[in-house]
Parts: C-alpha cells; structure tokens; sequence
C-alpha cells in the first residue's frame, strides 16, 4: 500500500514537471491541474501501456521472426505515437500534431539509444559490480535513466516550441520581452 501512495506521488509530481517545463520551453502560462487523481491515472496508464506493447513487440519479434530492423522501426513508430499522445496534453501553443512531431521522434530516438547503452553498457557493469554496489548500484543506474529520460523530454519540448517559433516569426527578443512583460518600464514601446 505504500508503495502505491508513492507511485501516485511521484505520478503526480511528475506530472506537474511535465507542466512546468512545457510552459516554460512554449512561453505560455502552466494551467493548474484540477484534476490531480485523472493526471496520475493518466501518466500510470500511459506508462503501463508503453511497457505493454514495448514486451508485446519483444514477443512478436520472437514469435514470428521479425527482422532487427522492422523491429526497430516499428517500436520508433509507437514511441513517436505516444510521445506526441502526451504532448497533445501538455501547455502549448500550437494545435497541429505535425508540430510536435519532431521532438516526439527526438524522444523515441532517444529512448532506444538509451536502450542501447543500458543493453550493451550498464547492464554488463552492473552484473560485475552487483557484489560491490548491490542495491546501491542499481539505484545509481536507475536515476541515471531517469535524468537522462527528463533531459531528452524536456529538450522534446523546447525542440519543438523553437521550431514554432522559427516558422511562425517569433524573435528570441519577442519572447524575452513577453517573460518580462510586467517587469518593463511604463515607457518601453512593449511596457504597459
């Protein structure tokens, strides 16, 4: 039971980080989340159907003989799918799922470089070590996944917001000036 009250707090807080950081990379207002038990749900659900088709695809792989590379294509497709999912949910400025689509492959792309890296790197690592670090270790491994998850997720976002930007004629001072709005003086042509 504890274990659950923790998932949802972290589900929740998470969550929240998601907000800020897609506020902050789209230069818009982070909405206050209303409905905290839905977000949580939300992100767990999310996360467990990601985990499902990810061991579903290993499966298939398996069962029917597919080939490294459909593979790979296949679960890229599903992470880009879900990446833009969740983006959709998160404060932005545009409407256009094609928008958000670069930084939904960035993550997908990322993911499987860490894939990589854990697979080939820290897994053999962590299997020689186990004896010295034990729990430790493996705590050391996991944060490490994590923070470089956060970092591709929240580069997803200012990727995209940049681009926009770029497209629809957003200046780097534009944007400066609208953070810094009410801290202008009165005269400034932007101020009040």
């Amino acid at each position: 039971m504890f274990g659950i009250g923790l998932l949802g707090w972290f589900s929740l807080f998470f969550v929240k980080a998601l907000q800020l950081a897609y506020a902050l990379a789209w230069n818009v207002e982070r909405p206050r989340l209303t409905r905290p038990f839905v977000a949580m749900a939300a992100f767990n659900g999310l996360f467990l159907a990601g985990a499902v088709v990810a061991g579903a695809l290993v499966w298939l792989r398996e069962a029917i003989g597919f080939g490294a590379l459909i593979g790979l294509v296949v679960t890229l497709a599903v992470q880009t799918l879900v990446a833009v999912l969740v983006m959709r949910l998160l404060p932005r400025r545009t409407d256009r799922w094609l928008e958000l689509l670069p930084g939904a492959v960035l993550i997908a792309v990322g993911l499987q470089l860490i894939h990589v890296a854990v697979v080939f790197y820290f897994a053999p690592k962590l299997e020689r070590s186990s004896e010295l670090y034990g729990a430790l270790g493996l705590a050391a491994v996991i944060l490490v996944w994590l923070y470089v998850v956060a970092r591709l997720i929240t580069g997803a976002a200012f990727l995209n917001a940049t681009l926009w930007e770029r497209r629809h004629g957003v200046s780097r001072e534009d944007r400066i000036a609208a953070v810094h709005h009410d801290r202008l003086p009165a005269d400034h042509p932007r101020g009040g």
